[in-house]
């Protein structure tokens, strides 16, 4: 008998310390609000593509990296203690400027010049769920599941002895998104340190175009994995500023054809970003 009180006693100890760690969490504000900006950089894979796809005898190219900025706005709530909801709204911006390439011409068997410019936009909106299990007050996980939406920009301008053409794709998909994201405070500190990692698979269609004249719609699929590490700084209990670096690998984002050849390819992006990041 006693050895059955005292696993009773044990088990209601412990779920009312559960009970204190979710109601101080769901005490810590119904209302979810998060910004943050940066810059990105990132190979240039189209430009790579283009050198490598044997559409021109290359002699000389340049290869400039992508680079442009980053926003992200999140909104939210907590809808039971230990779980929320939240929309995230999310911008990148990349663009290379115009880069030189030499060819060899086998009609005049000489070298021309020529130009590329490139560029990459894609918006973002991320719908999850969150789901933070009552670990401690210094270490906490949120387990994510929703669905992330997007709409993708894709430039290429090619100009060479028989004129310029302007290539340009847009994606626009929807899929399903898991991430786990970790925190933790540095004892009894203001400071702490966060990590994340997610993935998606994108399923939409794509549309391309040549000089602004639809030439095909094809079914396409994109996968995309992102990944992010900060250090935070608690100005209170319920708000923190962030400082760190996030990438983003988006696969079968390029998918060009340039007089039946295919200029393909993944990009990855990364770069450092500010967040701040309240419960109100």
């Amino acid at each position: 008998m006693s050895t059955m009180r005292a696993l009773l006693l044990a088990s209601v100890s412990a779920l009312t310390m559960a009970a204190g760690l979710s109601v101080a969490r769901a005490e810590d504000g119904s209302f979810i609000f998060g910004v943050s900006g940066g810059g990105v950089v990132g190979n240039n894979a189209t430009i790579e593509s283009f050198r490598d796809s044997g559409l021109y005898e290359i002699v000389e190219i340049d290869v400039p990296d992508f680079s442009g900025p980053y926003f992200a706005m999140t909104v939210g709530t907590q809808i039971m203690p230990l779980v929320d909801l939240r929309a995230r709204v999310s911008l990148v911006s990349a663009s290379a400027g115009e880069s030189d390439f030499t060819y060899f011409d086998p009609e005049d068997e000489e070298d021309k010049l020529g130009t590329l410019d490139t560029g990459l936009d894609y918006q973002m909106l991320d719908i999850e769920a969150g789901y933070t299990p009552a670990l401690s007050d210094d270490f906490e996980v949120r387990l994510v599941a929703g669905v992330r939406a997007m709409r993708l920009t894709d430039r290429l301008m090619v100009d060479d002895k028989n004129g310029t053409d302007f290539y340009d794709n847009e994606f626009l998909g929807a899929g399903p998104r898991v991430a786990i994201e970790a925190s933790t405070r540095f004892g009894g500190t203001p400071f702490g340190a966060s990590a994340s990692a997610g993935g998606s698979v994108l399923f939409g269609r794509m549309e391309r175009r040549i000089d602004g004249e639809v030439e095909d719609t094809i079914d396409k699929t994109i996968g995309m994995l992102d990944a992010k590490a900060t250090l935070d700084y608690h100005v209170t209990e319920q708000a923190k500023l962030s400082l760190g670096y996030r990438a983003e690998k988006l696969y079968g984002a390029h998918d060009f054809v340039v007089d039946d050849a295919a200029i393909a390819g993944d990009q990855l992006t990364h770069g450092p970003v500010l967040e701040f990041l309240g419960r109100f």
